[in-house]
């Protein structure tokens, strides 16, 4: 999911991660608070991560940052990570 909401956070707010270097959290937190933080009692999980990135809670984005991060380290295959089967 946090890859999911730092996309859509970004979408929202490009400058963020130039902020993040600088130290300043403050759009960031403001973008949490409003779009998702707020909301977290009155919706299911599912419901909460679509309303805020605009899509479905998907894998595919989590298997794409471990396979970036760990591919190399480890020497994955490229593709698909085994045992996944067809994962969004």
């Amino acid at each position: 999911m946090a890859k999911e909401l730092v996309a859509a956070a970004l979408r929202a707010h490009p400058d963020i991660l130039n902020e993040i270097t600088r130290g300043e959290f403050g759009t960031l937190h403001t973008w949490l608070r409003n779009d998702l933080y707020r909301h977290g009692s009155k919706f299911a999980p599912n419901d909460l991560i679509k309303r805020a990135t605009g899509s479905v809670m998907q894998m595919r984005p989590y298997l794409d940052y471990l396979r970036e991060k760990y591919g190399s380290l480890y020497r994955l295959p490229a593709g698909s990570v085994p045992g996944t089967g067809d994962c969004k």
